[in-house]
């Protein structure tokens, strides 16, 4: 299993993806698909669906996709099912779109501030994550959660105070909350504090 001393999406992104990513693949809510340099090095072709970013691949509802069945190799979709008002349809479509024995790479958040993108609809714990999945056919390959307390310490300071100091004047404030976050990403690493039921993320492999 991967540690659960990685921090932030883009170090699980980074663990779990050469394991796993091959063929064609589909990144849901990719948006700008900031992933997209490390994805590439593993996959043959590499897509981008999103219903609201502009210059993506294709426009697409994950609810009910327009690709035909066992279209991808790879499924991907980092910190995207939180904004889907139902879990049970993404999850389904995922399994659809997928060939069998492709995998399905995914986060979600379990503690971490509302914020729209264009809405914010729900939070998943670990045993809810394997609960979608399992009911949508999946087989669960890896399972576990991506940061401890400093991590969500972390994730609500910067949505609910570091995003209103982006003007000019709030350089020495930005300033200040960087230092701040590489302190808590330190502590977070070396478990001060951790607690097995607090965490930030979930991320799941799950295979069809």
């Amino acid at each position: 299993m991967v540690s659960t001393t990685l921090v932030d999406t883009r170090e699980v992104v980074v663990a779990l993806v050469p394991k796993y990513a091959r063929g064609k693949a589909l990144d849901i809510g990719g948006g700008s698909s900031k992933y997209r340099t490390t994805i590439g090095e593993h996959v043959s072709e590499y897509v981008v669906a999103d219903l609201y970013e502009p210059g993506v691949n294709f426009k697409e509802d994950v609810r009910k996709m327009t690709f035909p069945d066992e279209s991808f190799d790879t499924v991907l979709s980092f910190q995207v099912l939180e904004h889907v008002d139902d879990t049970v349809a993404a999850v389904s479509e995922i399994y659809r779109v997928l060939k069998l024995g492709g995998c399905a790479i995914v986060t979600v958040p379990f503690l971490f501030p509302q914020h729209g993108d264009p809405s914010d609809f729900n939070r998943f714990t670990k045993e809810g994550v394997r609960y979608h999945f399992e009911r949508a056919g999946f087989t669960i390959k890896e399972l576990g959660h991506q940061g401890s307390v400093w991590s969500v310490v972390m994730g609500m300071l910067r949505i609910k105070y570091l995003n209103h100091y982006q003007s000019g004047h709030g350089r020495l404030r930005r300033a200040f909350f960087a230092r701040l976050f590489s302190l808590l990403k330190m502590l977070d690493r070396q478990g001060f504090l951790a607690h097995p039921d607090i965490y930030a993320n979930v991320y799941v492999v799950a295979q069809k």
